[in-house]
């Protein structure tokens, strides 16, 4: 896959949750959804491009895997930093107990799908055999 591809499938699944959070309606659930979109697009892109690259005997599989462990550690952290600082400005006024259970929500989330994306990716892994 060329990185023209990768930026294609990045785009169109964060778009896909982001038109989700919008069809449920309101900024929070847009934010929320996009937030997921950005962890499991950074997740999925990472991962598809190292399993591609082990394949072709480009990467070792132990080097595979500390590159998912990082991918999958960005896409748990940089979601909520994001969430939080647009938090704040949309409700600078009051309701910082709400933005706050929602960061912490879609810091679960990214975790859950970190977690369940490095053991996905990592399996395939293990079972390549390079060409």
């Amino acid at each position: 896959m060329t990185t023209r591809k990768y930026i294609i499938l990045w785009n169109a699944i964060g778009a896909l949750l982001l038109v989700v959070g919008n069809v449920i309606g309101g900024a929070v659930p847009f934010l929320r959804y996009g937030g997921i979109g950005v962890a499991a697009t950074t997740c999925l892109a990472v991962g598809v491009h190292v399993v591609s690259r082990v394949r072709s005997g480009a990467m070792t599989k132990g080097s595979g895997i500390s590159v998912l462990i990082y991918g999958s550690a960005i896409s748990v952290i940089v979601p909520p930093i994001i969430l939080a600082g647009s938090l704040i400005l949309l409700f600078a006024g009051g309701a910082a107990g709400m933005a706050t259970w929602l960061v912490i929500f879609q810091t679960i989330y990214g975790l859950g799908i970190g977690m369940l994306s490095f053991v996905t990716f990592s399996i395939f892994i293990l079972c390549i055999h390079p060409r």
